[in-house]
């Protein structure tokens, strides 16, 4: 099987994805597949790629004729599904509105899709709309998605990728074939990891794995977990040296610079949850001596501000804020 750079990796597919894929390519291979499906559970990624796969499957022009197979992701159609490139398969996720801060999707987008799909795909047998956190579907959105997902058009497959079911209206849920991914436990985010980056250290991908079964939105990859071995080095001497310069330590990468800023959110997170309850589960840190030190440093008060001002600021980077402001709107916050 050969692709290109955004070819996935099978072999590092998670129980949860390898479980939902053979049911739904099971049915492609019988002939059988819903017109809508919802891929639930997991992370964002994790439902983005398993809806990709499932997209090339409905499409590949050489893919094996055996029970379940993947599609070759090498054809034609697949990697203009894979690189984004494709007349007929799009993905639709939410964008913000000039002038509000609220990031959806539209009744305009929903009515869009409506009228493509009812003329006939170009360049393939399907339209796919793939549509990203659907849950961000206004209800008017999703009353009009909903009169499309009563009466499909034959040649259109929708699948709607959300945390959970639960966040849509019931009429669009009863009218999908839902498949849930499930959350990967640390132990098998750490065995995907060691897979996919043997080179590593075993230290930087076990803290890399705790780290990614908090995220949701954004996948880790080798890079990032040096990334992260760096920024937890700045968690450690953040929360537990006296007078420490956080405006002295942070990246100015700005990749590294989000990530940096998601792994002090999520240790804060750490540290408002345990002063709540000492047996939730920690991501950054380990419970012992050093994470007491840092509970008895901060109040569950404080901690919970600092989760807001470091995600808050993480959020502004990666929707291309201004580094400075963004910058200097977290450094006022977090000296209060």
């Amino acid at each position: 099987m050969q692709g290109g750079k955004n070819t996935p990796d099978v072999s590092a597919l998670t129980a949860g994805e390898k479980r939902v894929l053979t049911n739904v390519l099971s049915a492609f291979s019988n002939g059988n597949f819903a017109h809508s499906y919802i891929l639930e559970g997991g992370s964002g990624a994790s439902r983005l790629r398993c809806a990709e796969i499932i997209a090339c499957a409905a499409v590949c022009t050489k893919m094996s004729g055996k029970h379940g197979a993947y599609p070759c992701f090498a054809c034609d159609q697949c990697r203009k599904i894979l690189d984004r490139d494709h007349t007929d398969i799009k993905v639709i996720s939410p964008e913000k509105e000039a002038g509000k801060s609220r990031v959806e999707i539209r009744v305009d987008t929903i009515r869009t899709i409506r009228k493509e799909a009812y003329v006939l795909p170009t360049d393939c047998e399907y339209h796919i709309y793939i549509i990203n956190e659907s849950e961000k579907m206004n209800v008017n959105a999703q009353n009009a998605l909903l009169k499309i997902l009563e009466e499909p058009p034959q040649n259109t497959i929708f699948i709607l990728l959300a945390p959970s079911k639960e966040l849509l209206l019931p009429t669009v849920v009863s009218r999908v074939q839902a498949h849930t991914l499930g959350k990967s436990s640390v132990e098998e985010t750490q065995e995907v990891f060691a897979t996919k980056f043997p080179s590593l250290p075993k230290e930087s991908v076990k803290r890399a794995a705790r780290l990614q079964c908090a995220l949701d939105k954004i996948e880790l990859d080798a890079p990032d977990i040096k990334t992260v071995d760096t920024a937890y080095a700045l968690v450690r001497q953040y929360f537990l040296e006296k007078n420490h310069r956080l405006t002295e330590s942070l990246p100015s990468n700005k990749d590294e610079l989000f990530l940096t800023l998601c792994v002090l959110a999520i240790a804060s997170r750490d540290i408002a949850v345990s002063k709540k309850n000492e047996r939730q589960t920690l991501f950054v840190f380990d419970q012992g001596p050093e994470f007491d030190s840092a509970k008895s440093a901060v109040s569950m008060r404080r901690a919970m501000e600092l989760y807001e001002a470091f995600s808050r600021a993480a959020e502004r980077i990666q929707a291309s804020g201004n580094v400075g402001s963004v910058l200097a709107e977290l450094f006022s916050a977090v000296r209060k």
